[in-house]
Parts: structure tokens; sequence; C-alpha cells
């Protein structure tokens, strides 16, 4: 919504928070930090700038690509993340554990979409000015 930068700043701060009232471990923070603000902001926006590329300018495609999609995906993504980094740091025993892991995560991943869809879609109604990624004249101008 305010670019990748700002995300990646209120997830840091977020966590913080979450560590400092015992919600979160201050050991995991670096991994936390990762999955749950570098990987999603890092990935969305590269997504946004693949859609806009290669897709046609419109709102719906904005809407549902980027947003629901995209929401999903680096959903998906930032899970397979935080499962190879307990994999290759030994807490989890991925034989076991990984398959069921991986049959959850698309479903959860709906969630996320349905969530950061509906969040954006609302901003863009009622604050276009706020979302980074959206440019009215670009996605709603006439004649297009």
């Amino acid at each position: 919504m305010h670019g990748w930068q700002l995300a990646v700043v209120a997830g840091a701060l977020v966590l913080a928070v979450l560590s400092y009232l015992g919600l979160a471990q201050w050991s995991a923070y670096g991994p936390n930090l990762l999955c749950m603000a570098v990987v999603p902001a890092l990935f969305t926006a590269w997504f946004h700038e693949q859609v806009h590329a290669r897709l046609p300018h419109n709102y719906f495609i904005y809407f549902f690509i980027t947003t629901f999609l995209g929401a999903a995906l680096a959903f998906n993504l930032a899970g397979l993340v935080r499962v190879a980094l307990m994999a290759a740091s030994g807490t989890l025993d991925a034989a076991r554990t990984g398959p069921e892991y991986f049959a959850i995560l698309p479903l959860m991943s709906f969630g996320e979409a349905v969530a950061n869809g509906t969040i954006i879609g609302m901003a863009v109604v009622y604050r276009p000015k706020w979302v980074m990624s959206f440019d009215d004249r670009l996605y709603l101008a006439k004649g297009r």
C-alpha cells in the first residue's frame, strides 16, 4: 500500500513489539522478519512490476491479479521460505511435517488473499492516494 520499504519497516516495528510483549521470541527476530515482512514485501513489489509491464492497465487486472493473486503467492512463498529455514536449521522434521504443511499452505493463502484484496479494494475506492501502486489516471482513464 505504501511501498515495500515502509512495509519492511512496519513489519520490523510490529515484530519488535510482539517480541517485547513475549508473543514472539527475540532469538527468532531475524528469521521472522525475513518470512513475515521482507519476502512478502519484495515479492509483491516485484509481482506488481511484472503484472504492470506485461498485462493491460485495467482496474480488474490490478485488483484480482496484483492484489488477490499477489497476496496469495506472497503468502505461499513466505511459508516456503519459513519451511526451508526450519529444515535447514534442523528444527523441522521435513519428511513428516513438510507434506502436511504444504497441503494446508495454499488453503491458508486464500484467506490472506481475501483480506488483502478487501483492504486494498476499499482503500482504492475511498482513499486512492493512499495506495502507492495504484494510479487512477492509468487504471480508470476514460477512452482506454
